[in-house]
């Protein structure tokens, strides 16, 4: 049986995997080095929520050894998070004929510094996922997923980033080979996805795969909810109790999500997973 490399401790560590540790803070592995003194591996890793300070290192045995949480349970020191890379996003558009010098420019969107979640990770998760379920994507539906948050900006008014990324997708098509009537069903799918309501069968699968990570099992989702965290910080420096803010808010706007799915096709499984996610996020708002 192939282990799920969210829980194996066994699991490989390459330079970039997120690593969540059992209190809860994200770190980016930045490689495995060679103890010089003994020839064992050691993990560098970095806290994602402030990159400017000094790496860490520690033993790969102790990085993912059990440990006794606060709850009494035994989880891994460091649970691996493992990324996506881009090759089923760039399988995926070449066999559509989009040009990669197209994909390159979007990505370079997601590349920015202020971006956690939102970021060059999740579009290629999304063309993971569909080619890990044997979705055939149409070329509308390709190009909705590669450019729905090629704009994104934490706070942003409702509607307006979606709205702008469709428009860098007008932009982005003027000039290449590409069918008005598919740009113009791209744009739709990536205005729907504001209130996550399609208004297509095509856009329905678009809004699946992007909100795919509410049913992450526990580990990812809590994953997932760091990176947003980091993400919206900022907006909540000013609250006596800026997390607790957030998650409040994060409370808020996926209950109201999850009313929204219920009512849509969404994969077997999905409303069970979200429901026992946000349940698990209710339980670690602070005290």
């Amino acid at each position: 049986m192939t282990s799920d490399p969210a829980t194996d401790p066994a699991v490989d560590l390459p330079p970039g995997t997120l690593a969540q540790h059992w209190k809860g803070g994200l770190y980016r592995v930045e490689a495995l080095a060679v103890r010089e003194s003994d020839g064992a591996t050691d993990v560098v890793y970095r806290p994602l929520a402030d990159p400017a300070r000094r790496a860490w290192t520690r033993p790969l045995a102790s990085f993912v050894e059990p440990v006794t949480g606060l709850d009494g349970e035994r989880r891994p020191r460091f649970v691996p998070i493992p990324l996506p890379d881009d090759r089923a996003l760039r399988a995926t558009a070449a066999a559509a004929g989009i040009e990669a010098d197209l994909v390159d420019a979007t990505l370079a969107r997601y590349a920015e510094p202020q971006r956690h979640y939102h970021a060059s990770w999740h579009v290629h998760d999304v063309f993971a996922r569909a080619a890990a379920r044997g979705l055939v994507l149409g070329r509308a539906q390709i190009l909705a997923l590669l450019f729905h948050d090629a704009v994104y900006v934490a706070g942003a008014e409702p509607g307006s980033n979606e709205a702008l990324s469709a428009l860098l997708l007008r932009q982005a098509a003027h000039g290449r080979a590409l069918p008005a009537d598919e740009v113009d069903r791209a744009c739709e799918m990536i205005r729907d996805t504001a209130g996550h309501r399609p208004g297509s069968r095509e856009s329905e699968t678009v809004i699946a795969l992007d909100l795919a990570t509410l049913a992450d099992a526990p580990a990812r989702f809590d994953a997932w909810t760091e990176l947003v965290w980091l993400e919206y910080r900022h907006l909540f420096s000013a609250q006596p109790e800026p997390r607790r803010a957030f998650l409040e808010r994060r409370l808020r706007v996926l209950g109201a999500l999850r009313e929204v799915t219920r009512s849509q096709s969404m994969p077997d499984g999905f409303d069970a997973a979200f429901a026992s996610n946000l349940e698990r996020l209710a339980r670690r708002m602070p005290g």
